[in-house]
């Protein structure tokens, strides 16, 4: 499964029990035992994400209808175009272990704000822009 083909109209995924790469909740696939979250198919527009995630999937948010998404403290990752098509969601707090973002994290999306827990030694907002910290 590649994210980018899950169409977002889907509403039920059932993975084989036997499955050894991917799981799902009946609202999100899970990838590597939980720890990379692939897809959100699910309804609800207030998401929390659980602590075992440490990794956002490209496309994971697309064209879906969320207006707010709790990442978790463990989240480290987050890969390209993730909120997609998504024009709900307008702001995004990121935790102090995030240490790899793709520049294309928010493209194409309603996100207007975000903003990273202070402690975070890898990125800060400077003059309103996510900014790199070379160490």
């Amino acid at each position: 499964i590649h994210p980018i083909f899950i169409i977002s109209s889907i509403n039920k995924v059932t993975i084989d029990s036997n499955n050894n790469t991917y799981t799902t909740d009946g609202k999100a696939i899970y990838a590597n035992k939980g720890k990379s979250f692939v897809k959100y198919y699910g309804t609800e527009t207030e998401v929390e994400l659980n602590e075992r995630i440490t990794v956002l999937g490209s496309y994971s948010f697309a064209n879906s209808k969320v207006t707010n998404v709790e990442l978790p403290e463990s989240l480290k990752t987050l890969n390209g175009e993730i909120f997609y098509g998504s024009y709900n969601i307008k702001s995004l707090t990121l935790g102090k272990d995030v240490s790899a973002i793709k520049s294309t994290f928010i493209v194409q999306s309603g996100i207007e704000n975000v903003t990273i827990d202070e402690e975070n030694r890898n990125y800060k907002i400077q003059d309103e822009q996510l900014m790199e910290v070379y160490l």
